[in-house]
């Protein structure tokens, strides 16, 4: 393996950019602050199945459960925290400071799958920081990106091995993924350079309302967002294809699926609301409405005036295979 073999739950910290963990939970210090170099251990990595091979399978993390001694466990949304990171290093590339290259090593040590320099690499931004602490949230601070999600969590309420309250629809739990990866964004230079090109080719209107909402003088933002269509922390496309305007209710509908995109060869792009919104809102009275006048085929002068900027029907499909499958 390329720079040696090192234990998995030491370079999944140090590619999440978390304080170095020790191997042994007896040997944690405890305490109710346990988040620092070897203050605590990776007790549980839970795991999905990526993809299956003729005579192996490609396995993904999803969560670590971070403990100590005497405290109670904590968890790591892998999903959350790696978007993060990406943003971070989105947000180094256009950085010359020490920390940024630093960052970019870290970036290409991951990259090439180098366990030692990927650990190398958390150990010397941990230098230049001067912590022994979580890095991610300091990190992002430096390079002034915004507030981020949280993603390690006190895990009060269960820990791996207990028996589900509930069987998951593994429908409902692939849409949740995708929205988790798509809400992960953290909005970087990089993002909200794509945000604001895409709201300015549509000429601030939503593509499916039709509804111009631009920033005025006296307001705070515009009404509209330049929406990804896949979820720039895992795909990093920032293509004007990967984007779509919409107003701020058609941006939370798209997200959480209330509505959903086709797009054609032909250049059509139609909107509906799945038959599944429909039946899981009728016992709850969801308004439906708004979305059900917007049913039907975008026109064509809510696009952008290039079509080599019209919402790519390939990305739109890939969306869709993945939320509505």
């Amino acid at each position: 393996m390329p720079g040696g073999y090192s234990h998995i739950y030491r370079v999944l910290a140090a590619v999440l950019l978390l304080p170095k963990p020790r191997r042994e939970l007896a040997l944690t210090d405890g305490g109710p602050d346990f988040l620092y170099d070897q203050g605590y251990a990776i007790t549980d990595i839970n795991v999905d199945v990526a993809d299956i091979h003729d005579h192996s399978a490609e396995l993904r993390p999803t969560r670590l459960w971070l403990g100590s001694k005497i405290d109670l466990p904590r968890s790591v949304d892998v999903t959350i925290r790696l978007a993060q990171v990406q943003a971070l290093w989105g947000t180094a590339r256009a950085q010359e400071s020490k920390l940024a290259q630093l960052i970019r090593s870290h970036e290409q040590a991951v990259v090439e799958g180098e366990h030692r320099a990927i650990q190398s690499a958390a150990n010397a931004l941990r230098r230049q920081l001067g912590t022994s602490g979580d890095l991610l949230g300091k990190l992002g601070a430096e390079l002034g990106l915004e507030t981020q999600e949280a993603t390690i969590t006190t895990a009060t309420a269960s820990v791996p091995g207990d028996a589900p309250q509930d069987d998951v629809d593994p429908a409902d739990a692939a849409r949740r993924t995708v929205a988790r990866w798509r809400k992960a964004v953290v909005r970087s230079a990089r993002g909200r350079a794509f945000s604001r090109k895409i709201r300015e080719i549509y000429s601030y209107r939503c593509a499916v309302s039709g509804d111009v909402f631009p920033k005025l003088p006296h307001t705070a933002s515009a009404g509209v967002d330049g929406a990804h269509i896949l979820p720039w922390a895992r795909y990093d496309l920032n293509s004007p294809r990967n984007g779509i305007c919409l107003n701020k209710l058609c941006h939370w509908a798209f997200d959480a699926g209330v509505i959903r995109i086709d797009g054609d060869s032909e250049g059509r792009y139609l909107v509906s609301v799945p038959d599944q919104v429909r039946t899981e809102g009728l016992p709850v009275e969801m308004s439906l409405d708004y979305f059900d006048a917007l049913e039907g085929e975008i026109p064509k002068d809510r696009l952008p005036a290039d079509e080599a900027e019209w919402p790519s029907p390939l990305y739109l499909e890939q969306l869709n295979s993945e939320i509505f499958s």
